[in-house]
């Protein structure tokens, strides 16, 4: 007799990606960089193993070896839709024995149960308009059920609650969250699985959607279809006044928790009133009489550059929260320092290469804006603070003349070279202080955008972006053991 103790899902957080082409994408994971004169060293992309499931729930596996290369667009140039896959794992002991791993039927059936004991359940909201108002009825959210033997594909059609004057989303109207399938177990794919499937990428907006934006030359050309003209005009989110003095939402002017931009509006800062399909939430499953397995969905638009690393990951912001003592508790060797170094240089050079630096410069330099601050230096060896990369059109500066981006190809040799560990060693070895003069610490004090690194990209809070309190604390630990200081 099979006692199951407990149950989990794995992972116990993944990610969607919008799409509006006709089929999921296929399976694929970064792979070392690859090293060689020649070519340049950067994260490439591996095909995996990828799972189908058909109308009625049946997985068939595609071995990674059957693609040629790896599309992350059909022939009309349309994003395939990023779809995880959720599986139930447990720990039970039969006759005796431990046992942990995936949760199959075999298994619930030598615990007296069966598939019909299994029950899933995903919950996913937009609360971005919720998020500016707080008003209930601006919440747009939608929940899915499917028992393990329910193995059709089930909408998740969201709506808004509360009096219906006030809701955002009508009833008779939905904004689709995508869908939910539970997977047939086969001899080939015995485990539990759920796929969450990501929705288009479309975007919903008022009833009165055309009178709101004929007066706007910069809206009154924007189109929607009329199947997705079907919120509530008169709602909090459709009259809110974004930003605006007295205003219930998020603090005015903090754009910690209210990001520039974040919100279409007209004139005046009034709201569009549009929503789009992305949203993130929980996914449940409960096996009778045990307690209910959870694991987090976020679905997002697309990556528009999915081999190139950014250099603070969502992991690594996870690990900051999770365990950022483990630099002052571990006793972290120079081979497992430099491997962290090493990886975030990469990633630094990867983020670099997309950005154009001296339009970043630019924005920069009129970001600060504050008088009092040191004037911009072309000193290479001049102190970083509070100092920036002159103008493109500086007269007599002769990189600006040769070079119309000088500080995009300065930016992207300095990455390139900084990659080869060895070179920063040598110069920390020269200049002890090389690291905490030009790496910018977390939140701050100064507050301005200059030439430290990482220099001239923000964080979401619109400030100059910076490592992770835990990343910055790695790499002053690795280069005091390579110094000796």
């Amino acid at each position: 007799m099979i006692v199951i103790n407990k149950v989990w899902l794995l992972p116990p957080l993944a990610f969607g990606r919008v799409g509006s082409a006709g089929r999921p994408c296929q399976a694929y994971s970064w792979s070392a960089p690859p090293v060689s004169p020649d070519i340049s060293s950067k994260t490439t992309l591996v095909p995996e193993d990828t799972i189908d499931l058909d109308a009625d729930g049946n997985a068939t596996v595609t071995p990674a070896d059957a693609f040629g290369a790896i599309a992350l667009k059909d022939d009309d140039d349309r994003f395939f839709p990023v779809c995880p896959f959720f599986e139930l794992h447990g720990a039970w002991t039969d006759d005796g024995t431990e046992h942990e791993g995936p949760v199959t039927e075999a298994v619930l059936n030598g615990a007296g149960l069966g598939l019909g004991d299994v029950m899933w359940s995903v919950t996913v909201a937009n609360l971005k308009p919720y998020h500016y108002t707080l008003r209930d009825g601006d919440r747009v959210e939608a929940t899915a059920e499917a028992a393990a033997t329910d193995t059709v594909r089930k909408s998740l059609a969201a709506g808004s609650p509360g009096p219906e004057a006030q809701r955002l989303v009508p009833s008779g109207a939905a904004v689709v969250l995508g869908a939910i399938q539970a997977v047939r177990p086969s001899a080939e794919l015995p485990g539990l699985r759920l796929r969450v499937y990501a929705p288009a990428g479309v975007v919903y907006g008022p009833t009165d959607l055309a009178a709101r934006i004929a007066a706007d030359p910069q809206w009154r050309d924007f189109q929607l279809p009329a199947e997705r003209r079907v919120l509530n005009p008169q709602s909090g989110w459709a009259t809110a006044i974004i930003g605006g003095l007295g205003a219930p939402g998020p603090v005015p002017r903090d754009q910690r928790v209210s990001p520039q931009g974040l919100a279409a509006t007209l004139r005046g800062g009034r709201s569009v009133g549009l929503v789009d399909d992305v949203s993130d939430g929980l996914v449940r499953c409960t096996v009778a009489g045990l307690p209910t397995a959870f694991a987090r969905v976020a679905v997002g638009p697309p990556d528009f550059a999915p081999a190139a690393r950014p250099f603070v990951s969502l992991q690594d912001g996870l690990a900051d929260r999770m365990r950022r003592t483990d630099v002052a508790d571990a006793a972290l060797s120079m081979d497992e320092l430099e491997a962290v170094v090493g990886d975030i240089l990469e990633r630094a050079l990867e983020t670099s290469d997309m950005m154009n630096k001296d339009a970043q410069a630019g924005r920069s330099r009129a970001t600060n804006g504050t008088p009092g601050l040191p004037p911009p230096s072309a000193d290479a060896e001049a102190p970083p603070i509070g100092t920036m990369w002159p103008a493109a059109a500086v007269d007599g500066n002769l990189a600006t003349r040769v070079d119309s981006m000088p500080v995009t190809f300065a930016g992207n040799r300095k990455h390139r070279r900084l990659n080869a560990l060895q070179y920063l060693k040598d110069r920390l070895r020269d200049d002890p202080s090389f690291v905490e003069r030009w790496l910018r610490p977390p939140r701050d004090q100064f507050g301005v955008f200059d030439r430290r690194m990482p220099a001239l990209m923000r964080g979401s809070d619109g400030q100059p972006m910076h490592l992770s309190r835990r990343q910055y604390e790695l790499v002053r630990l690795w280069s005091r053991k390579v110094t000796g200081v």
